[in-house]
């Protein structure tokens, strides 16, 4: 077909053109449809990617100008035109087919057979398709080919669909594709050059030596002469390094230059770990003089330190001279593994992974094997596997023969039974055993006359059973193909590694070391690193070395040119610090977890028991008197639960209750006055993102007068009386306004709620829907969740769900989960102030004696949030709840500190913002909320109320999480959005720079995507993709008003409920612009500043273990005769080093206690000599255990009380989704204030 036939034939009035010289060597097969949305104006769709693919080859570093790239990729559109293209003339009654495809690929080819092009780069599926002639159907197919394809000799690379905004997004996995790109024209480029990416693979050139060998170790220090920095990278035999098992494989190092590299070999499948095969000591001397002598580059130093102090592994050293490129890369928020970084930033195309292939080959085939009570028919006994006459590698012939012996003599089983007739003797059990021995897999059998007579001989019984005639199905179980394909991956390895006679020598080795796997069925005994042949390991461990040395140049040379080589530097120190907590983890109480868990199993029965038998739920669940009486006395769980729950099959009175929980939630809550309700809290919603009455009142013109009267009501009756008023009268209040309001406009978002309410049923019974549901109780309702005199049922319905699931998890996460017992070890109590204690043993192995404690092992994700915060489990065990008493002192003699910031994001917003004003004030030791209340009313701060100093505090903290009017007003105001504006108004005329800052946020955020930190690195904000196709008038114009309805926010044609969705996006990352910036750098600060403590710690040799890093505070535990100098310590390194170093004026609050939730809060501290004096709050009973623990260890603590205050808990915390339970919820507790004197 001619290309005139095709434009006639298509109607392609609208082109896209190719971009960049024909003289390039690397061409860029694009999908112009990618780009369809981002031209503005209309101009031409290929000036559209043409800009964008610029900014984003600029923007990863693989060019250095425009100009650059032009001269060296040429970019061609996959298609001249798209059917997604909204200008084109393509008849819409149709899809482009894989036929059209074809068709206008002629077009296509003949532009990729012009020019000087080296390389082709396809991006997408449609380019994979007609680069291949449609062999393969998406680019990852043609990507993980196992030969190189090229057009018309021209080698070429597949990728991903390129968005034209990749670079922009705060979607990790965008981001990745981003530098996937890269790391792809990096490979295209070395292509060019003639350079294979994969040539470190090659030429590794390393010597190896062995730990068992002193002698041969002592090279280490001749080889490596004149190398004070080398890479380091181990390989063991796991994650968990400090407990007894534990061992190495072996010790990857390489210079810096690559030229120098060695393999220290432990252990491997040929030199097996055992009790009675340690390594010399000599050696393992030698090793650690060499540490002394290094400075070393690692990939994740929280691991690398871990092993190398671990008594387990026995180097046992603390090296802390140490640079993190896994630590630079978060800096860069480019945070990555090894292989992608390598790939994406060096341009290596496949990864050498033998290793980890060899490991989850043997891994599958343990789990495949090993017995479990509810395998059915899967064999007992494991002989089998040495009925093999040869080795591993021989086992598919010896299931082929057992596979037709079984299907033969099941065959001749049903030919005898049914006779003639098949389909009609054939009963469930034949067809039922036949068919699932069927396997979807292919396996050709037809390898001898046996096979081929047997397909005869049975071909009617074999057709009945949907038989493939030609052999190339086989009756067995999936599993045990399964089993197959995972060892011939282990033979295919092996032939990578080992020549021809040594595969067959492995294949009876293999075969022993499996059955010794699998005949240690009662232990997990799973494959490790260290049971790797050396042969595949070593070169692993050696590329890993040296890439890693490249990588540090290449990120390095980034963090130069970006200047942040600084902030690097702190986030290498925070990764430092991670190591340092996971290797202390946190003393564990299990006395109290027993107690807890037999306490919470109790609360667990009641709340589900009075779920249940609420009038309106046992209605819904349709309980007879019988089934009623019944559950309101039983005690069993599970017969509860079998009421409630609908995956549940558990008979309970000879009936079963199966009906869905959210159905049955919907039915007990969901009354007309809570919908009512909702539908009001959805208008306060709206006013809050709006920002603006008279917008709101156009939208819900009957619901906006009715949202503004319930809220102006006190009480929860008057309220309640309201809702019910306005239901009895639905005419008067509803049914007429909102039809003359249809009338009148017929597409306002009140239309649209009110459809959604017709048939609105609980959508969800997550943490975050229930907190919705609680918001709309408060907020519409009144309910006052400490005093249930006021609640309606629909709320009892929903706190004895809450108090269930709550109950429910704290059980099976933090006192026998992932938090609790089955991270638990145990330490002898002599070890507590080494460096690194080892652990005896886990919780589930034994009970501890009395010269042994527990240890709660921690992990923790150092600077992995968005907001470059850290991340970990620890984060989520709820405070001020018992479940922190869990969290204990290890020493006899121990007590546990707590510090934090006070304010810090506040200071953190006067240094970035400049502000001096606000500076002065804090380094003047003010009270800043008194200070702001004083500046905004024009007070003497002696004459601020409280309540203005409350409302000070309350417009500070609403500005720093970017807050809205209409939020701050509903907060403080009572709805009164003219007077939350103009308190804001006078917060900002008192500091301008604050607004000015928040302004600059907002404008770096919605035209770069990211916003710096006070370090200078980037953080990504999560803004929409379309933010980035406007112009710059209509992003300033958006940045001003998000719900500017003149401005249209996407170029294809969205309802308004996407709008709405996508403006709410965007106002959510404006919030970010602000909130991020100020949340990372305190943060940071934070850690910089706990990590200095922890360079004293080790000075000093105190018994003081770092817990814990929360955001911007610490816990930490001690020996009460180091108290004092750790709280020096404290203040020196979290304060005075701070302003040192960076001019920042942090404040500390700090507390002590006997666990983490009985801690007596300081202020005010003096220390002189032995003795502490401060102010003082607390409980009475952490106050009276605080007294006992020090006076029963030879100090004395004195206090006068000058302040006691009843309060209370809040119920309101039991629907916070970070919140667990807590037994002191809603009940009264003294609070004293005071002064004491502690003398140790």
């Amino acid at each position: 077909m001619s290309i005139a036939n095709l434009k006639s034939r298509f109607r392609i009035d609208f082109p896209v053109n190719e971009v960049g010289s024909k003289d390039a060597e690397i061409i860029l097969l694009v999908d112009p449809a990618n780009f369809v949305n981002i031209r503005q104006n209309n101009s031409p769709l290929e000036e559209s990617i043409y800009n964008s693919l610029i900014s984003l080859l600029i923007d990863s570093r693989t060019f250095s100008s425009e100009e650059d790239i032009l001269s060296n990729i040429r970019i061609v559109p996959s298609l001249k035109f798209t059917a997604k293209d909204p200008l084109s003339k393509t008849p819409k009654d149709r899809e482009i087919t894989d036929a059209d495809i074809k068709d206008l690929s002629i077009i296509t080819k003949k532009s990729l057979q012009e020019g000087k092009s080296k390389v082709i780069i396809a991006c997408g599926s449609i380019a994979a398709k007609l680069i291949t002639d449609f062999k393969y159907e998406t680019w990852k197919d043609a990507e993980n080919a196992k030969e190189q394809i090229d057009f018309n000799g021209i080698p070429v690379l597949f990728f991903n669909s390129i968005k034209s905004v990749f670079k922009f997004t705060h979607d990790a996995t965008k981001r990745k594709t981003l530098s996937k790109l890269n790391g792809k024209i990096l490979q295209a480029k070395s292509l060019c050059k003639g350079i294979d990416p994969n040539d470190v693979f090659k030429n590794l050139n390393y010597e190896r030596l062995d730990a068992f060998d002193p002698k041969n170790l002592k090279k280490l220090f001749d080889i490596f002469l004149g190398h004070s920095k080398v890479v380091l990278d181990y390989e063991t035999s796991g994650l968990n390094t400090y407990i007894e098992g534990f061992h190495l494989a072996g010790i990857g190092l390489s210079s810096m230059d690559r030229t120098k590299a060695v393999y220290i070999r432990f252990y491997d499948l040929f030199r097996r770990a055992s009790s009675q095969n340690p390594i010399p000591e000599e050696s393992l001397m030698i090793i650690r003089e060499f540490f002394k002598t290094r400075d070393f580059v690692v990939f994740n130093k929280q691991y690398e330190c871990a092993v190398t102090i671990s008594p387990v592994s026995g180097i046992n050293l603390n090296i802390k001279n140490t640079e993190d490129v896994l630590m630079w890369l978060r800096c860069l928020s480019a945070s990555s593994s090894l292989k992608d970084a390598c790939v994406n930033r060096l341009g290596v195309e496949k990864w050498n992974d033998g290793v980890t292939e060899w490991v989850n080959a043997f891994n599958e085939i343990i789990k495949l094997e090993k017995p479990t009570k509810t395998m059915k028919g899967q064999r007992k006994e494991i002989e089998w596997l040495m009925a093999v006459d040869k080795g591993l590698f021989d086992i598919e012939e010896y299931f082929k023969d057992q596979f037709y012996l079984e299907v033969h003599k099941e065959l001749k089983r049903v030919i005898k039974k049914t006779s003639k007739n098949l389909s009609k003797n054939l009963n469930a059990r034949d067809f039922t055993y036949i068919t699932t021995l069927a396997t979807s897999k292919e396996l050709d059998i037809l390898d001898s006359d046996k096979y081929k007579n047997f397909i005869e001989e049975n071909s009617e019984h074999l057709s009945y059973l949907d038989y493939d005639k030609d052999g190339k199905k086989l009756f067995t179980k999936k599993k045990d193909i399964k089993l197959i394909e995972e060892i011939k991956k282990i033979k295919s390895i092996c032939e990578q590694y080992f020549e021809e006679d040594k595969v067959h020598e492995l294949s009876i080795l293999l075969k022993h070391f499996l059955y010794e796997k699998l005949e240690n069925h009662e232990n997990s005994d799973s494959v490790s690193y260290s049971e790797v042949p050396i042969e595949i390991m070593e070169p692993y461990c050696i590329a890993d070395c040296k890439f890693t040395a490249m990588l540090y140049y290449n990120v390095k040379q980034e963090l130069e040119e970006k200047n942040l080589l600084k902030a690097a530097e702190v986030y290498n120190r925070q990764g430092y610090l991670g190591y340092i907590l996971a290797r202390n983890g946190i003393a564990w109480d299990d006395k109290l977890a027993s107690s807890l868990e037999e306490e919470y199993s109790k609360i667990r029965i009641e709340s589900l028991r009075s779920l249940i038998t609420l009038p309106k739920m046992a209605t819904a669940l349709k309980l007879n008197d019988i089934a009623l009486i019944n559950a309101k006395s039983t005690t069993n769980l599970a017969a509860l639960k079998a009421i409630l729950n609908p995956n549940s099959s558990y008979k309970y009175e000879g009936e079963k209750y199966h009906k869905n929980n959210k159905y049955r939630m919907t039915k007990v809550i969901g009354t007309p006055r809570f919908k009512l309700a909702m539908m009001l809290f959805e208008v306060q919603e709206y006013i809050n993102q709006v920002n603006d009455d008279n917008v709101a009142q156009k939208e819900f013109p009957t619901f906006f007068p009715l949202y503004k009267k319930i809220i102006s009501l006190e009480s929860t009756e008057d309220k309640i009386n309201f809702l019910e008023e306005v239901l009895k009268n639905a005419d008067e209040f509803l049914k007429k306004p909102f039809v003359e309001n249809m009338k009148a406009n017929s597409r306002t978002k009140e239309v649209e709620l009110k459809a959604a309410q017709r048939n609105w049923e609980i959508p969800s019974l997550s943490q975050e829907y229930t907190s919705k549901m609680y918001s709309i109780f408060s907020d519409i309702f009144g309910i006052d969740p400490n005093d249930d005199s006021n609640w309606p049922e629909e709320f009892f319905a929903l706190y004895y769900f809450k108090v269930f699931k709550k109950v429910e998890k704290s059980i099976g996460t933090y006192l026998n989960g992932s938090l609790g017992r089955s991270s638990v070890e145990i330490v002898n109590y002599s070890d507590l102030e080494k460096e690194c204690p080892p652990r005896i043993a886990q919780y589930s192995d034994r009970p501890k004696n009395e010269n042994e404690v527990y240890i709660n092992r921690t992990g923790w994700g150092v600077c992995t949030a968005g907001t470059k915060r850290w991340q970990a489990g620890q984060h989520t065990v709820p405070k001020s709840t018992e479940l922190m008493d869990l969290r204990c002192s290890r020493y006899k003699d121990g007590i546990k500190l707590h510090y934090d910031y006070s304010q810090a994001e506040v200071r953190v917003l006067a240094i970035m913002s400049g502000d001096e004003n606000l500076l002065q004030a804090f380094k003047d030791g003010l009270d800043i909320h008194l200070y702001n209340a004083a500046r905004m009313w024009k007070k003497d701060p002696k004459d601020v109320t409280s309540t203005e100093r409350s409302m000070a505090k309350g417009v500070t903290f609403s500005l720093l999480y970017g807050a809205s009017v209409s939020e701050f007003a509903n907060k403080f105001t009572n709805g009164n959005y003219d007077a939350a504006k103009k308190i804001i108004n006078s917060f900002f005329a008192s500091y301008p720079k604050v607004e000015e800052f928040i302004k600059e946020s907002h404008r770096l955020g919605t035209f770069t995507g990211t916003v710096p930190t006070v370090f200078g690195d980037p953080l990504y904000v999560d803004m929409p993709d379309w933010v980035f196709s406007l112009d710059d008038e209509t992003k300033l114009a958006l940045i001003e008003n998000p719900y500017n309805p003149s401005i249209k926010i996407i170029n294809k044609k969205t309802d308004d409920q996407e709008e709405r969705k996508q403006r709410a996006k965007y106002s959510k990352a404006l919030r970010n612009c602000q909130n991020y910036r100020i949340q990372s750098s305190s943060s940071t600060l934070a850690g910089l500043g706990m990590e200095e403590l922890q360079s004293k710690i080790e000075e000093f040799n105190l018994s003081t273990k770092l817990e814990c890093f929360t955001h911007d505070s610490c816990d930490a535990d001690l020996r009460i005769k180091d108290l004092i100098r750790t709280m020096e310590l404290v203040k020196s390194t979290s304060v005075d080093y701070l302003l040192e170093q960076y001019n920042i004026p942090m404040k500390i609050d700090m507390g002590i206690g006997v666990s983490n939730n009985k801690i007596v809060e300081l202020s005010d501290i003096n220390i002189n000599d032995n003795v502490i004096k401060a102010e003082f709050e607390g409980t009475q009973e952490s106050l009276t255990l605080l007294k006992n623990k020090i006076e029963n260890n030879n100090g004395k603590l004195e206090y006068s009380i000058e302040e006691s205050k009843e309060s209370i808990i809040s119920i309101k915390d039991l629907f916070l989704t970070t919140n667990a339970y807590a037994q002191s919820m809603g009940k009264p507790f003294t609070n004293l204030k005071g002064e004491l004197k502690i003398a140790i």
